[in-house]
């Protein structure tokens, strides 16, 4: 996806490192760059990565083996975009003086921070976003990601919300273990279709219960299905004024009615469906994509979270890839192709986190880290919130950072053009 429609010349090229789904679905979510692109002369590109999206190498057949998906990695995606640049700009040479700022969120935040080291000669600086980089093995604490979703449920619903959710877990346990136990559980949520397993209810409710906090925004976003404004402090407000109707456990009870009101916040749902895929990610492709690079312990203790224990074991992790796609992972390669925690050389990047985002657990948050980065932290912030479009309802905090975040690419742009940067072509 390309606009050239605000550039002009010597304004810089703003590029999307698309990540795990359809380069549309991140266009319509990263409103910034278009803010930016108007504010800069700049012109605005989104590319999709490898393997997701329309971007299948072998079509139908590109995740039918090793010898057809072995080429999903994040080093031949930033291969791509580094190419690609290269040849835009020299089949359009009135873009060869512009600077490329690189943008991403999340695994794209990733490949923004990866995209200014490797291609130095061809990015100019980069936003990352949300980006997990040390999500990998022995680079952070596994336990970090759902203790930082804990924190937002407690900051917003305080500490009955959060112990309340903990106290549901068990509870909903005992009714499962009992004879017709996970049918009741399926009319309680009001399931389309029934709860196949004990298992599948814990794991469905863990999960969305992160998307809240992932999308946590101060406006209605559909960004990760359709939510109301600040969805954490709905849920829990919702779960301390649903009425119990004494059928079972009230913490379960309310915990339920909770859950369907704040998915069918817009009154549109008759029942609550687990195969809504309204986010445009690809969860198979990132499966895939975890079992050979992107490996990430993720852990809890119900402790100083709200989750039931959990470990994560590497050998086990290794032996399900090998059942399920005939691979291994490369537990220890991200620590050598992208600098481990070896960051002193990144410059004209900026690592900027939500402060009750789940993922900034394995993000770059102090400082004295990335010595020739810079660090921007948003309080209350949630994933990648100041990748969005500027929205009335936004905070002086994530206003603030978009500000700081502005003033430095523009400073990156005037070096960039007070530097020598010759552009490689062949014209035959």
């Amino acid at each position: 996806m390309i606009s050239t429609e605000e550039w002009q010349p010597g304004g810089p090229i703003l590029f999307y490192t698309g990540n795990e789904g359809s380069i549309e679905f991140f266009a319509q979510n990263t409103g910034f760059m278009f803010e930016l692109a108007k504010n800069l002369s700049g012109a605005v590109i989104f590319a999709e990565h490898r393997y997701y999206g329309t971007s299948l190498p072998f079509g139908s057949r590109s995740f039918s083996d090793r010898d057809h998906f072995g080429y999903l990695t994040a080093e031949q995606a930033l291969a791509d975009y580094a190419k690609f640049i290269s040849d835009f700009k020299c089949a359009n040479r009135q873009f060869a003086n512009s600077p490329v700022i690189s943008f991403g969120g999340s695994y794209g935040g990733m490949l923004t921070a990866w995209f200014r080291q490797a291609y130095p000669n061809i990015v100019a600086g980069g936003l990352a976003s949300s980006a997990p980089i040390w999500l990998f093995p022995g680079m952070a604490d596994c336990h970090g990601f759902y203790q930082v979703t804990t924190r937002a449920y407690r900051q917003a619903g305080g500490d009955t919300c959060s112990s309340t959710i903990r106290e549901v877990w068990s509870l909903m346990d005992d009714i499962i273990a009992k004879p017709g136990g996970l049918a009741s559980l399926s009319d309680l949520f009001k399931t389309c279709k029934p709860f196949p397993s004990g298992d599948f209810v814990y794991e469905f409710t863990k999960d969305y219960l992160v998307t809240l906090a992932m999308a946590n925004y101060p406006y209605s976003a559909s960004f990760l299905g359709a939510l109301p404004a600040w969805p954490v402090k709905e849920f829990c407000k919702a779960m301390a004024d649903c009425r119990t109707k004494g059928k079972m456990a009230p913490q379960v009870e309310k915990f339920a009615c909770a859950f369907f009101s704040i998915y069918n916040y817009q009154q549109e749902e008759n029942c609550l469906s687990f195969d809504d895929n309204s986010t445009n990610l690809d969860a198979s492709g990132w499966e895939l994509q975890t079992c050979m690079e992107m490996t990430n312990p993720i852990c809890s203790d119900g402790k100083f979270d709200m989750f039931k224990p959990s470990t994560w074991d590497p050998i086990e992790f290794s032996d399900a890839c090998q059942r399920k796609f005939g691979v291994r992972p490369r537990m220890s390669w991200a620590g050598v192709q992208w600098w481990a925690k070896n960051l002193d050389a990144v410059t004209r990047l900026i690592f900027s986190n939500g402060d009750l985002d789940p993922w900034s657990a394995f993000g770059v948050l102090e400082k004295e880290l990335v010595p020739g980065a810079t660090v921007v932290r948003i309080a209350s912030g949630a994933h990648h919130l100041d990748l969005r479009g500027s929205h009335p309802n936004d905070t002086a905090e994530v206003r603030a950072a978009r500000g700081l975040i502005a003033n430095h690419i523009a400073s990156w742009i005037d070096a960039w053009h007070h530097e020598a940067h010759p552009l490689y072509c062949l014209d035959f």
